[in-house]
């Protein structure tokens, strides 16, 4: 069918396909944009040493970093007891890591990764001998595969439409490429 179309026909279908493509990614494409970086860059809890913290997470879909706020680039850590309970009088299920990351002209070093509980209830504790602040961020690949399982399916329909684009640009080349002795294109409507 669209062989025996024009190539100004064609040129109008691929742009017209190109539109629809970005129309239909346009949403899914915000909301992973927007659902990553708030997942990623905002903490889910802040905190202070010495305090006992009731942290609820309405949608534990992802593990915890326990990160704590640093005045410079990849300290070590202090001592420090760490009490972490369920809200069923648990230990969740926990692994130490020791990675530096920047966060917005912030120092942060990430040393715990908790797994997040059913109910996303979790009573923590951490006592050092100087006040630190502590920060519970999401695991960022958690979140990264979370938004993308949420916005592939429309990207796979918005990619029918750019499947079509290519193929209307395709059959516009070809013909280009047949017709060599006529090097420019014929957005002539034919009839």
């Amino acid at each position: 069918m669209l062989r025996r179309l024009s190539n100004a026909h064609l040129l109008g279908i691929a742009a017209l396909m190109l539109l629809l493509s970005g129309v239909i990614a346009f949403a899914p494409t915000i909301r992973f944009v927007r659902g990553f970086f708030v997942g990623t860059l905002h903490p889910l809890e802040q905190f202070d040493s010495g305090e006992t913290v009731e942290f609820v997470d309405p949608d534990p879909y992802s593990g915890y970093l326990l990160s704590m706020e640093v005045e410079e680039r990849n300290p070590p850590l202090p001592e420090m007891e760490i009490a972490i309970a369920t809200s069923d009088g648990g230990v969740p299920e926990t692994s130490r890591i020791d990675r530096w990351n920047a966060m917005m002209g912030r120092e942060y070093k990430q040393f715990l990764v908790i797994e997040p509980p059913e109910d996303g209830r979790l009573t923590i504790r951490i006592d050092t001998e100087e006040n630190e602040d502590f920060l519970i961020y999401r695991r960022i690949d958690d979140v990264f595969e979370r938004e993308i399982r949420a916005a592939a399916p429309l990207w796979i329909v918005a990619a029918v439409p750019l499947v079509v684009m290519v193929i209307a640009l395709g059959l516009i080349l070809s013909r280009m490429m047949r017709e060599s002795d006529k090097p420019s294109l014929d957005f002539r409507g034919e009839a």
